[in-house]
């Protein structure tokens, strides 16, 4: 399925419509939750994974309702592990 383009901005920051970014989204939250990434990214201060969700504005480019959302992260700690295959004994 092909994805819809969105416009999300968010209002807090004094932004409208015409200052929003795009993405390309299967949804409105999907949309949002891009934009998120993309902010604390593009911010360098990652606000809304450390805990300050975010208020935002989502429209579809080609009109509909606006809708308002609201968006927040987690950090999450990952961690893997592998079992270490020594060398086998070579035979005498």
């Amino acid at each position: 399925m092909a994805g819809r383009t969105y416009v999300v901005w968010e209002p807090a920051n004094g932004q409208t419509i015409v200052d929003g970014r795009r993405f390309t989204a299967d949804g409105p939250q999907h949309a949002a939750e891009q934009w998120a990434d993309w902010s604390d990214y593009a911010s360098n201060e990652y606000h809304i994974i450390g805990g300050q969700p975010a208020t935002v504005m989502v429209r579809d480019v080609n009109g509909g309702p606006t809708r308002e959302m609201i968006v927040s992260g987690e950090s999450i700690r990952r961690y893997a592990a592998k079992l270490r295959v020594q060398d086998a004994p070579r035979a005498a």
